[in-house]
């Protein structure tokens, strides 16, 4: 074989070598970032992160119509999870001077938690207690009751219920 094809030969299985080699440490890299990157994906205990999409919608808005029986108004109520707060729009609806409504979350577990007393002809916000706030979901009832004015003595039990309505997620 002349020399010029054996130095050719050489540096071609030199090349080949190299990119072997290149290739070699590029996979390694490759693997080594992945096991880097595993952690990110995965929370402790081996737990799995929770989908976006699933996280979107528990921190989605949610809105109830409820019906006053015997009337043709509604109470409209709002669930902003980013503010913790309730609209309640009672627009129509007229102070009696002897009563006021009250509205209840009814709770998976546990007693009624007030969100407060409905104020006549008026949209107002209410703010949602954290505890409350992690617990309501498409679904999750609310309860409106007869009071005396101000709302529920604090050592009475809760009015009659008046109207029942459940969110649903917009």
């Amino acid at each position: 074989m002349p020399i010029a094809a054996t130095r050719r030969s050489s540096r071609s299985r030199r090349s080949l070598r190299r990119w072997q080699w290149a290739g070699g440490f590029s996979a390694a890299a490759a693997i080594a970032l992945a096991f880097l990157a595993l952690p990110q994906l995965i929370g402790p205990a081996g737990e799995t992160r929770p989908d976006p999409a699933a996280e979107r919608m528990a921190r989605a808005p949610m809105a109830a119509t409820m019906p006053i029986g015997g009337t043709p108004l509604n109470l409209d109520f709002t669930y902003l999870p980013d503010d913790r707060s309730l609209l309640v729009g009672a627009v129509g609806l007229e102070a009696d001077g002897v009563h006021d409504h009250e509205i209840w979350f009814v709770p998976p577990e546990g007693e009624l938690v007030s969100l407060g007393v409905v104020t006549p002809g008026e949209v107002v916000a209410h703010s949602v207690p954290e505890s409350v706030a992690r617990t309501l979901h498409d679904g999750s009832q609310l309860l409106l009751t007869r009071e005396p004015l101000g709302g529920k003595p604090e050592d009475s039990a809760a009015g009659p219920v008046v109207a029942e309505a459940e969110f649903a997620t917009i």
